[in-house]
C-alpha cells in the first residue's frame, strides 16, 4: 500500500429523494493521480461487502454502473460499489490497457485498482474479506488480471464480454486477439496466472458471460476463459466436474450454460454463452451505449453467483 495518498471527495445524490452517496476520490500513485468512485447505499453497515466494478471502453465508472443498474443492485443487495476510473490520457478510448506486460503483473493498472481498494478501506473501514470483482469488455479483462494476480483478495469474479489473463503482452497484437482469440494456450495462461498469484492455495470462483454475436470480443474467449479458470483451480484448489444445460427464452436470447463443480457439488466456474447478444451488457439499460435491455439479467445472475460466496 502507498504511504502517501490524498482525497478529494465530491458528494452526489443518486435520485432526488435518496441519501445514498456517490463520492469521488483521487489518489496519488507511482503512475500519477488516479480516480475512483464509491457508492454507499443509505444505512449500509461497516461490515458490508464491496463489489469492485470496472468499466469498459468508451465508458466511465458512472455510465457503466447506470447501464448495468448497479446502483439499484447495491441498494437491494446491500453492498458498497467501488468504481475504478481509467485515466483518459493513458488510452484514447478510455480502455484499460490489458495488453501491456506491466499490467499483467502486480504493477501498473492492477496495482492502482488495488490501491484504490486499500484507500477506500482506510476511509470507510471496508471489510477486505468481502471483496467481489466484475467488469465489462476491457474492464472484464482487467478483472481477470486482478483475479489471477490477487486470488486471495477477491472472493469471486464475473467477466462480461472479457479477455483471458495473459492473452497477449504485445499491443500490436491486441486487435487480432480480440477478433480471433488468444495466441497462447489457456493452460499456459493459467500457469502464468498461478505465478502472478504467487501459487496461492485457494479456490478462484469465476462467472463468464459472453454474447454469441459479439463483434468486438470473439465468442471463443468464453471457452478460453473457462478453460483458464478451471485449470487454475485444478492447481490452486481441486479438479472440477462439468455439467451442461441450455435455457430457452421467449425473446430469443437463449443461452448455453456450462457449470464446473467441486467435489462437494459447489459451483466454482460457470460459463454462459448468450445467443444473439452483441458487445453489450445483457439485461442492461439500452438508453446507454453497450447495453441490451433484452436477454437474461446479467447483473442479477452475477450477484446471485456472488451470493454463493458470501455476498
Amino acid at each position: 500500500m502507498l504511504n502517501k495518498s490524498f482525497l478529494v471527495s465530491v458528494l452526489t445524490l443518486i435520485g432526488s429523494n435518496s441519501l445514498a452517496q456517490l463520492t469521488t476520490h483521487k489518489i496519488l500513485t507511482p503512475y500519477g493521480l488516479r480516480e475512483y468512485k464509491l457508492f454507499r447505499p443509505e444505512g449500509i453497515q461497516p461490515n458490508s461487502p464491496t463489489v469492485v466494478a470496472i468499466h469498459g471502453c468508451k465508458q466511465t465508472g458512472d455510465t457503466f454502473a447506470r447501464g448495468a443498474r448497479l446502483y439499484e443492485a447495491a441498494k437491494k443487495f446491500r453492498f458498497n460499489l467501488l468504481l475504478p476510473e481509467q485515466d483518459p490520457a493513458t488510452n484514447p478510448y478510455n480502455c484499460w490497457n490489458w495488453f501491456l506486460d506491466i499490467n499483467q503483473r502486480r504493477l501498473g493498472e492492477p496495482s492502482i485498482i488495488v490501491e484504490s481498494i486499500h484507500h477506500a478501506k482506510s476511509k470507510y473501514a471496508l471489510d477486505e474479506s468481502k471483496l467481489y470483482l466484475l467488469g465489462m469488455s476491457s474492464g472484464a479483462a482487467m478483472s481477470n488480471i486482478l483475479m489471477n494476480c490477487y486470488p486471495k483478495l477477491f472472493k469471486a469474479v464475473a467477466s462480461h464480454s472479457g479477455i483471458p489473463y495473459a492473452a497477449t503482452v504485445n499491443p500490436l497484437m491486441a486487435q487480432a486477439v480480440l477478433e480471433r482469440g488468444m495466441f497462447i494456450s489457456p493452460y499456459l495462461a493459467a500457469q502464468k496466472g498461478l505465478l502472478c498469484g504467487k501459487y496461492a492455495k485457494t479456490k478462484v470462483p469465476a462467472l463468464i458471460i459472453q454474447g454469441s454475436e459479439d463483434e468486438v470480443v470473439a465468442p471463443v474467449h468464453a471457452k478460453d476463459l473457462s478453460t483458464q479458470y478451471t485449470t487454475y483451480n485444478s492447481f490452486s484448489y481441486q479438479e472440477l466436474s462439468l455439467e451442461e444445460s441450455a435455457i430457452e427464452r421467449a425473446d430469443g436470447y437463449h443461452y448455453q450454460v456450462k457449470t464446473w463443480h467441486d467435489r462437494n457439488q459447489k459451483t466454482i466456474v460457470k460459463e454462459l454463452l448468450i445467443e444473439n447478444l452483441k458487445h453489450e451488457w445483457s439485461g442492461g439499460d439500452q438508453t446507454l451505449p453497450y447495453n441490451q435491455s433484452a436477454g437474461p439479467d446479467s447483473t442479477k445472475m452475477i450477484l446471485n453467483f456472488f451470493q454463493e460466496f458470501g455476498l
